[in-house]
């Protein structure tokens, strides 16, 4: 479903991350592929840690670059299915799909990137061993109406917080408060603020139905459903297929 949504990265006292994404924002959505990833084991926290210096967001002048490279045009308003699946598969930090796996890309970091047929002159920005995870800086989407649920993982504090979007009242501040304020001052535009409906340390994060129990109640019967049916599914595949080594395909900025 299209509910769109913010998934951000705080680190040093600044967003580092920003990440727009168009797709299952709820919390039984993406809120649950966040809690999943951050549950998993101090490996992936720590990736985040480790890496977060490694995210950039680009200009203009960068993303039309890095745009160039799967076939879209500087200026080009919108993309077709060939060019959406090709920058999904090389730059998928600068996809709209991409939503909370961008952590598990961050996490992993860019190494063993494998170059495109067409390079870029831009001062070969992406393709000279530079560390820099690409992504846009979509953080005042967090004021818009259409921004229904907004995500801060807090390094410096080691909280994940989650926000509902859409409320015309300023209400309690928030991280988000004085970002909208800027960012809508003499537009004649009536900014949205983010109200916090969950806050949770990182060294003890709840269970995913303690979770949505709290956020989204009415999804947990389904989500439990579609958890049993995933289950058996992947144990049917399991014992169904051949052993495997072989990796796929990656990103070109990925492990």
């Amino acid at each position: 479903m299209g509910t769109r949504h913010l998934i951000t990265i705080v680190a040093d006292g600044e967003f580092k991350l920003a990440q727009y994404g168009q797709w299952d924002g709820y919390p039984s959505g993406q809120g649950l592929k966040i809690l999943e990833f951050l549950s998993a084991g101090e490996g992936n926290i720590e990736g985040l840690r480790r890496n977060v210096g490694q995210l950039h967001f680009v200009d203009q002048k960068e993303a039309d670059a890095l745009y160039k490279t799967v076939g879209i045009s500087a200026g080009q308003r919108w993309i077709n299915i060939d060019q959406s699946d090709a920058l999904k598969k090389a730059l998928p930090s600068l996809h709209r799909d991409t939503g909370a796996d961008i952590l598990d890309l961050i996490a992993r970091g860019r190494v063993n990137y494998e170059k495109p047929k067409e390079t870029i002159t831009f001062e070969r920005w992406l393709f000279e061993g530079n560390p820099r995870i690409p992504t846009f800086n979509s953080i005042e989407f967090a004021g818009e109406f259409g921004c229904e649920w907004a995500y801060a993982i807090d390094l410096d504090n080691d909280t994940l917080e989650v926000y509902e979007g859409r409320c015309e009242i300023e209400g309690e501040r928030t991280r988000f408060t004085e970002l909208i304020k800027k960012a809508y001052q003499g537009s004649g535009e009536t900014p949205h603020f983010p109200r916090m409906v969950g806050q949770y340390k990182l060294d003890a994060l709840p269970s995913w139905e303690q979770f949505l129990g709290e956020l989204q109640p009415q999804a947990i019967e389904r989500v439990r459903t579609w958890m049993t049916a995933k289950n058996e599914e992947a144990a049917e595949e399991a014992s169904a297929a051949p052993d495997s080594d072989a990796d796929g395909d990656k990103p070109i900025w990925s492990a």
